[in-house]
C-alpha cells in the first residue's frame, strides 16, 4: 500500500477530476492546488517536519533538533513507490512559503529542491547566527556574484525578530517583517528563486533576485524538496508557512547575457561573466559586478565609472551585453608629518595609495624620538591625494608609557574597520587567549581602554608570569554596559613588583563546580597606560593617633616628620612595653608588625624592592589573615578614655588581616599596657575587630551607642 502523503494528496485530487484523469496526472494545467497552512495541527501533505503553535501566529512547521522538513514528489499514481515527477512541455512549477528564519549562534539551516539524480536544482543556505542568506544553489553549484545578505527583516534579531523566541513566543507576530520567499523552475531548464522582506530597520521593502539555467544533462523533474538544520534549541529554529506550489503552461525560452569589464577606451580588463536568464526578461550588473578591483601585482586600481543600464533580454545572446566601464588609477606615495606648537617633530606614518586619493588612518599616540605624542588631529584621518601627498598632524606630548592599538596585538580575533577608529580599525582578544603587553617596574599606573562594542565583557589586565587565569588577574575594566557607547574606561593597577602584564577576556566563576570560563574581550580600539606613582601600602591612623599595621610587601618608612614607626617590646616580666622609633627611610621587610604614630588619615608607604632587615625590639606580630585569640595572651591597640595602649583581647574574637598585636603569656596580670608605659588590670576587651560596629564590654552589638564605654574598631570609646 502506499503511504507517501503527496501521492495520496494527489489520487484524492484526480478522483474529482482536477487533474484531468488518472492517467493525465499534472498534464495540461493551468493551476497546481497544492497548499498547505498546518491549520489542523498536522503537516498535512509534508512527509517530516514538527508542527509548532505559538499564540501569535497559530501553527508553523519546524526543522532543526535533529527533524527536518520533506516533501517528497510522485508522478505517477500507478506504479508503486515514489516516481520522480517530469516536467511536461513548457511547464513551470512555482514554490511560495513564508520563511520564519529563527536565530541560533554558530547554526545553519538549508532547503534544498533535488532531482531523482540527487542533484540541488535551487536550493540557499541560511546562517542562523548572523541571519544572513550565505549561499544560493541553481544546478547544483553556488551562483556568481553572490554577496550575503540579511534574511531575517529586522534590526534587531535578539528581541524583536521573527523567528527569535520571545516571552515563551517561538516566532514574532510581525507578519509584514516575514521574509516570502518564491522560486520557479521550468521545463525548459530556466530556474529563478527569489527573497522579498522588509527591513525593518530602513522601513522599506526589498527583493533579492537570483536565476539561472540547468545544465542539459541534468534531468528536469524533481523529487524530493525540504529543510535541514544543526538548530538544537527549540525556541530558536526555522519554520514555514503559507506553503504552495502551482503549475502554469507557457513557453519560457532560456537565454544567456554577458558581463563586460572595460577600462575607458574599451579595453576589457578581466574575463567577462556569462549569466541566464529568459527571453524577454530585464537584467542589470550586480553591486558584486560593480565592485573596485585591483591588478594582478596591486600596482593599478579599478574603480566603476558608468555602464550599468537595463537591457531587455533578446533570443539572440550577442545582443545581450552589459558593458561596465572602470576608471583606472595607479599608486602614489605618501608621508605624514607631526608637529607640536609649530615645532616639526618628523616623519611618523608613510605609505602608498591610489590617485583617486583615499582616507588614510592615523593612530591616536605615536612614539617621536622616544618620547610619546599624543594625536590633536581629529578624526583619525586624513585624505591623501597627490597633490597634497605629504601631510601634517598636529600633536602635544604625552605622559603614557605604553600604547598598543589591539589590532596589532596578537591572539586577536581579527580587525575590523572604521576610519573613525584610531589607526582605522578596531579589534578583540580571542577567548581563552591573552596578548601580550609590556612589562612594567613596580609602581602605580592608569590603565586606560577605548571601547567600541560589547561592553559586558570586559577587559582585563593579567600577569603573564602567573598562567592560571583563575587568579592571575592584575586589574580589569568592568565594563558592564550592554552596550556599544564609545568611551574611555580606566582602571588603577598596582605593581609590587616588575610584571610582564597582558590583555585577555572575562573570567567567569560558576560557583556550582568551582570551574571558570573565558570568553573574549570586548571590541577595542587602543590600550594605552600612564605610571601615576610608586607604588604604595596605606596606613589608616585613627583620631587616636596610633595605629597597627602588618606590611604586605618591603616599604619605606617616609621621609616625614609627623609619621612616626615604632617597634613594641615587652619586658621579660610580661610587665610593661618599651617603644623604639625606626629611622626614617628604613626598608621594612614584608609581614612584619609597626605600630605608626601620626595624625588621623590615610598614610602611604612607598613598596621598594629594596631588602629590609628584621626589625630589632619587636614583639609585635603581623596578620596577614586573620587571626583569632586565644589562650587569654593576644593584645590588640585600642584607646581606652584617653589613653591609647595594647589591651586584652577576650578568646575568639578576630583580630583582623593588615594590624598588628602582642602575644604576652597568660601568666602576667596586666590586661592593658598603656603607649606611656603604664600597666594596668582593666579588663579584657570583648573585640578587636574594625567593622565599623560598636560593641558594649559584654560583647552586645549596636549602632547606636549612648553615653558609656564601647569598642569601636578595635579600640575602647566613651561615648558621652
Amino acid at each position: 500500500m502506499k503511504t507517501n502523503l503527496f501521492k495520496s494528496l494527489l489520487v484524492a485530487t484526480m478522483a474529482v477530476g482536477a487533474w484531468g484523469g488518472v492517467n493525465s496526472a499534472f498534464a495540461q494545467v493551468s493551476s497546481f492546488p497544492v497548499t498547505e497552512n498546518f491549520d489542523n495541527g498536522t503537516k498535512g501533505i509534508f512527509s517530516a517536519g514538527e508542527i509548532k503553535n505559538t499564540s501569535n501566529i497559530g501553527n508553523v512547521l519546524a526543522v532543526g533538533n535533529g527533524k527536518p522538513i520533506t516533501l517528497d514528489f510522485d508522478g505517477d499514481t500507478n506504479t508503486d513507490g515514489n516516481q520522480p515527477y517530469t516536467l511536461k512541455e513548457n511547464e513551470n512549477l512555482t514554490f511560495t512559503y513564508k520563511a520564519y528564519h529563527g536565530w541560533s549562534s554558530g547554526k545553519t539551516t538549508t532547503m534544498e529542491l533535488k532531482n531523482s539524480d540527487g542533484v540541488v536544482l535551487v536550493g540557499y543556505t541560511y546562517d542562523n547566527g548572523s541571519c544572513n542568506i550565505t549561499n544560493v544553489i541553481i544546478n547544483g553549484k553556488a551562483i556568481d556574484g553572490f554577496s550575503a545578505f540579511h534574511a531575517q527583516s529586522s534590526n534587531n534579531k535578539r528581541s524583536n525578530a521573527d523567528g527569535f523566541t520571545k516571552s515563551n513566543q517561538f516566532y514574532m507576530s510581525k507578519e509584514g517583517y516575514t521574509p516570502i520567499i518564491t522560486f520557479s523552475i521550468s521545463q525548459s531548464g530556466f530556474v529563478e528563486i527569489t527573497f522579498n522582506g522588509r527591513e525593518k530597520k530602513l522601513g522599506k521593502t526589498y527583493s533579492k533576485n537570483f536565476r539561472g539555467q540547468l545544465a542539459d544533462d541534468v534531468k528536469k523533474d524533481i523529487s524530493t524538496f525540504g529543510f535541514t538544520s544543526n538548530v538544537t534549541n527549540d525556541d530558536f529554529r526555522c519554520a514555514i508557512d503559507n506553503f504552495s506550489i502551482t503549475s502554469e503552461i507557457k513557453a519560457v525560452l532560456p537565454t544567456n547575457y554577458t558581463i563586460k569589464y572595460v577600462d575607458e577606451s574599451s579595453k576589457e580588463l578581466k574575463t567577462s561573466v556569462t549569466r541566464s536568464s529568459i527571453v524577454g526578461s530585464n537584467v542589470t550588473a550586480t553591486a558584486a559586478d560593480m565592485e573596485t578591483f585591483y591588478s594582478s601585482d596591486a600596482s593599478e586600481k579599478y574603480v566603476y565609472k558608468s555602464g550599468n543600464n537595463e537591457i531587455k533580454l533578446a533570443e539572440d545572446e550577442a545582443s545581450n551585453v552589459i558593458t561596465l566601464t572602470f576608471s583606472k588609477y595607479t599608486n602614489f606615495g605618501y608621508t605624514i608629518n607631526a608637529k607640536e606648537n609649530g615645532t616639526d617633530l618628523g616623519e611618523v606614518a608613510k605609505g602608498e595609495t591610489y590617485t583617486d586619493g583615499a582616507d588614510i588612518a592615523i593612530s591616536k599616540f605615536y612614539k617621536i624620538n622616544n618620547e610619546w605624542y599624543e594625536t590633536t588631529t581629529s578624526p583619525y584621518y586624513i585624505n591623501i591625494k597627490p597633490e597634497n601627498n605629504s601631510a601634517t598632524i598636529e600633536v602635544k606630548k604625552s605622559d603614557i608609557t605604553y600604547f598598543a592599538e589591539t589590532e596589532n596585538l596578537g591572539n586577536n580575533i581579527g580587525a575590523s574597520y572604521n576610519k573613525n577608529m584610531s589607526n582605522g580599525a578596531y579589534s578583540a582578544i580571542k577567548g581563552g587567549k591573552t596578548a601580550e603587553l609590556c612589562e612594567l617596574p613596580m609602581g602605580e599606573y592608569r590603565v586606560t581602554v577605548y571601547l567600541y562594542e560589547r561592553g559586558d565583557r570586559g577587559a582585563y589586565i593579567r600577569d603573564l608570569n602567573n598562567t592560571d587565569n583563575n587568579t592571575n588577574t592584575l586589574c580589569y575594566a568592568d565594563i558592564n554596559k550592554n552596550s556599544s557607547n564609545l568611551k574611555e574606561y580606566s582602571v588603577t593597577l598596582k605593581l609590587y613588583k616588575t610584571t610582564k602584564i597582558g590583555l585577555s577576556g572575562w573570567t567567569t566563576h560558576n560557583k556550582n563546580n568551582d570551574t571558570y570560563s573565558t570568553n573574549q574581550s570586548a571590541g577595542l580600539d587602543y590600550i594605552y597606560i600612564q605610571r601615576t606613582g610608586d607604588a604604595t601600602e596605606t596606613v589608616s591612623v585613627s583620631e587616636a593617633g596610633f595605629a597597627t599595621y602588618a606590611t604586605t610587601n618591603n616599604v619605606v618608612i617616609p621621609e616625614d616628620e609627623n609619621v612616626k614607626v615604632m617597634t613594641v617590646k615587652v619586658n621579660a616580666e610580661g610587665t610593661a612595653i618599651e617603644l623604639n622609633e625606626v629611622k626614617a627611610g628604613t626598608v621594612i621587610p614584608a609581614k612584619t608588625g609597626i605600630l605608626v604614630k601620626a595624625a588621623a588619615g590615610n598614610h602611604d608607604f612607598v613598596v621598594t624592592s629594596d631588602k629590609g632587615e628584621t626589625l630589632a625590639n619587636n614583639d609585635l606580630k603581623a596578620a596577614t589573615e586573620d587571626v583569632t585569640s586565644a589562650d587569654d595572651k593576644f593584645f590588640a591597640l585600642t584607646k581606652l578614655g584617653e589613653k591609647v595602649g595594647f589591651a586584652l583581647v577576650e578568646n575568639g574574637v578576630v583580630i583582623p588581616a593588615g594590624k598588628a598585636y602582642l602575644e604576652v603569656p597568660a601568666a602576667t596580670a596586666a590586661k592593658f599596657f598603656g603607649l606611656d608605659g603604664e600597666a594596668t588590670g582593666i579588663n579584657s576587651v570583648k573585640t578587636a575587630k574594625a567593622d565599623g560596629a560598636y560593641y558594649t564590654l559584654e560583647g552586645v552589638k549596636t549602632t547606636k551607642p549612648v553615653k558609656g564605654l564601647y569598642i569601636h574598631n578595635g579600640k575602647k570609646i566613651v561615648v558621652k
